[in-house]
């Protein structure tokens, strides 16, 4: 599901409010123009006994409202304007999509983001209340409009220890425009042995908030050396019977899920994979590097986090790779 474009440019500012509170804001840069199909200036309305060259921009009005705007590519006469104007060649720009509202989410010591506030369009400042002294607070923006969320910005953190009348912290991040949940592709292995090309590497390690994704408890890996595709010559898995959790913060929404479960060097199984509480994968054994490979399950996200169970306590959890499509 494509997304209209947000763009956003976070800018945290930590402020004293009271002794429990932060005092949060950032710059609404949606609208700022982000490609072609975003266009910051309002061209001349289309007339039709104007003489119009191709490549003049303009846009089209019923009954007074901007429809769409319009870039002339060429018609058969281009000394004349055109008779009909459904007839002539065109390009035609939507405007920018422009945010309904932000969400503000708060991680408290590395614990689960979870949504603490909401503010409407144009709105560029929040207080989030109840901070405690000597713990660190995490924060990240996603914009929403009627056609769904955008991604999330990146996360900054603030180390809460009380601050004195007039002093200030500034925590400043510009991020990349925003437009939709950019599909992601993990690669499970070892520290040190570079993901396939196009993937993020996952070594094994426990769940941290400013990654934003990980597992429940520290997990092995192995590099065989063996199958040409790197995805599947590495892998993760615990070396005894066991469950495994691997979680990923994830907008809210609708995502197809592939994965795959193996190894190049030995048998293993029989294998157990659940997704959002729904079992994909039970009981399949696999012999030596032959995979099984599941695709585009697809799955509902409701609380802002992708939750990934391997293993049921009576075999050897085990993950090769996973794509996260919407």
């Amino acid at each position: 599901m494509k997304h209209g474009i947000i763009t956003l440019l976070l800018i945290l500012v930590a402020t004293r409010v009271r002794a429990e509170q932060v005092f949060i804001t950032w710059e609404d840069r949606s609208g700022i123009p982000t490609s072609t199909n975003c266009l910051s200036g309002v061209p001349a309305q289309y007339q039709p006994d104007h003489q119009y060259n191709p490549g003049d921009l303009f846009y089209v009005a019923v009954n007074g409202v901007t429809t769409n705007y319009v870039v002339l590519v060429a018609w058969m006469s281009p000394h004349m304007p055109p008779a009909d104007f459904n007839a002539v060649p065109q390009i035609t720009l939507s405007t920018c999509d422009q945010e309904d509202g932000f969400e503000m989410y708060q991680s408290i010591d590395d614990q689960p983001f979870a949504v603490v506030g909401q503010v409407g369009r144009d709105v560029e400042s929040m207080i989030v209340g109840n901070l405690s002294i000597g713990h660190t607070y995490c924060y990240k923006v996603l914009a929403f409009n009627t056609k769904g969320k955008s991604s999330f910005s990146n996360t900054d953190c603030i180390t809460f220890e009380g601050f004195v009348p007039d002093e200030t912290v500034e925590i400043a991040v510009t991020i990349e425009p925003i437009d939709a949940f950019a599909d992601t592709f993990i690669d499970f292995g070892p520290v040190g042995v570079a993901p396939a090309p196009g993937y993020l590497a996952d070594e094994g390690l426990i769940y941290d908030a400013t990654r934003g994704y990980g597992w429940d408890q520290k997990m092995d890996s192995r590099n065989r050396n063996v199958n040409a595709d790197p995805r599947l010559d590495t892998f993760v898995f615990l070396f005894k019977p066991a469950i495994a959790n691997w979680r990923y913060d994830i907008p809210n929404g609708s995502y197809k899920i592939s994965f795959a479960v193996g190894d190049p060097g030995f048998a293993q199984g029989p294998h157990h994979v659940e997704i959002e509480g729904q079992t994909v994968l039970d009981g399949q054994w696999t012999e030596v590097n032959k995979f099984v490979t599941v695709k585009d399950i697809p799955v509902t996200v409701t609380d802002g986090v992708l939750n990934i169970k391997v293993g049921t306590g009576n075999n050897n959890p085990m993950l090769s790779y996973i794509d996260i499509k919407q």
